[in-house]
């Protein structure tokens, strides 16, 4: 038999609502730390279920919760180039809840660490 390698997907979209906090300033530089909570609706995916001997899988997207909830925490400089701002910074999101409805028992790994770069302007 020939290893078969699975992939679970979720779409999903959320609304984080966050605070930011100013650590210092000096000249174009701020540095910054932030939290938020992040409402998530997950509307559609895949999901595959690996029996417990690990020879056999189904496919069950109904599998999947509609709704979860999201912790991030970053911190990040803040780069002020004339009227445009450049954020980089490291960030950490943590999810509350199981990606899989409670009937569904599967060990995750529900933390995703990234890297935050955005770039604004003023108007």
């Amino acid at each position: 038999m020939q290893p078969v390698t699975l992939h679970n997907r979720t779409y999903q979209i959320s609304l984080p609502v966050g605070l930011a906090y100013k650590l210092s300033s000096q000249d174009n530089v701020d540095w910054f730390a932030g939290a938020s909570v992040q409402p998530t609706y997950v509307f559609g995916g895949n999901a595959h279920i690996i029996s417990s001997d690990l020879k056999s899988y189904i496919s069950d997207p109904s599998s999947i919760s509609t709704w979860n909830l999201n912790l991030g925490f970053e911190t990040y400089m803040n780069f002020k180039l004339g009227a445009y701002q450049l954020q980089v910074g490291p960030q950490v999101r943590y999810q509350v809840y199981s990606t899989y409805r409670k009937n569904v028992a599967l060990i995750e790994k529900p933390y995703a660490v990234g890297l935050k770069l955005g770039l604004s302007k003023g108007f």
